[in-house]
């Protein structure tokens, strides 16, 4: 019932839908030839299966039934009822609904479901019922359809886990934690990049500072502790403040290089202002 309120068209006693799935068509003209003791035909186009009803009898019952159990009216395209008590049949709503117009983009390229519904009132129900799962969802209007979409990963494992696609929901589950971990690893490797990078320049700028001051005032004025760390990063531009304070003895810890190098780069700095005065 939720595929034909969704996606059907209705008019002088008969009745159509039209997918891109043909599995979907197939199972859907089964059970509603077996249901209504009719023949449904599937017309195969270019692109979409349209199946049809078009005998009266049939599409009386049908729109019968569809106005018993959800207030459907045929003419005006609206809904009477407004939730499901039963988990059940909500879920059988929802996977009526997505198979019969539902489409999932490639994880890879980002997270996206949407159910494009040829009825508003289709559409607001089924985004009651998804509210009622505890699923977001969003809307718009586009060519004529109203359609709900999902565009977070977890958010549409949930869906395919309470509309029954439990191998799309693991196939996915996969690729999010596959994608997680590509993103992790990268994050990593670019903070290891743009360290290194950053050590790379603050070693050259000191290592400068530090042969200005060697050349024109000398370092054996300064203090032993600030002359051995001249010297160790005059050495080692390309170490780190943590790796020169291990080569000290006895060994400086990262801090106090830190404060050692600062105070090299001020006496460099004030010795050039007095060059230039």
């Amino acid at each position: 019932m939720a595929a034909v309120v969704s996606s059907a068209r209705f008019g002088n006693g008969s009745m159509s839908i039209a997918t891109a799935h043909k599995g979907f068509a197939e199972r859907l003209s089964s059970m509603l030839g077996e249901i209504y003791a009719t023949d449904i035909s599937v017309a195969h186009g270019s692109e979409l299966y349209t199946l049809s009803c078009n005998e009266r009898r049939a599409y009386d019952e049908m729109v019968q039934d569809l106005e018993m159990s959800l207030g459907f009216d045929s003419v005006r395209g609206s809904l009477k009822i407004r939730r499901y008590e039963e988990e059940c049949c909500r879920r059988a709503f929802l996977r009526g609904v997505f198979l019969a117009a539902g489409s999932v983009s490639a994880p890879d390229k980002g997270y996206h479901l949407e159910l494009a519904l040829r009825r508003q009132s289709a559409a607001e129900f089924t985004a009651r019922l998804l509210e009622e799962e505890g699923i977001s969802s969003g809307y718009l209007k586009r060519k004529g359809y109203h359609v709900i979409y999902i565009k977070e990963g977890q958010q549409i494992s949930d869906f395919l886990l309470v509309t029954g696609a439990h191998g799309s929901m693991l196939e996915l589950e996969s690729l999010m934690v596959d994608k997680s971990m590509r993103n992790s690893v990268n994050r990593v490797v670019n903070c290891d990049s743009a360290n290194i990078d950053r050590i790379a320049i603050t070693g050259a700028r000191q290592q400068e500072l530090i042969s200005v001051l060697m050349e024109t005032a000398g370092l054996e004025f300064l203090p032993e502790d600030l002359r051995v760390t001249a010297m160790a990063r005059l050495e080692n531009p390309e170490m780190s403040l943590k790796e020169l304070g291990e080569i000290m003895d006895p060994p400086v810890g990262k801090s106090g290089m830190s404060h050692r190098l600062r105070k090299l780069e001020k006496l460099a700095l004030e010795t050039l202002e007095c060059r230039h005065r």
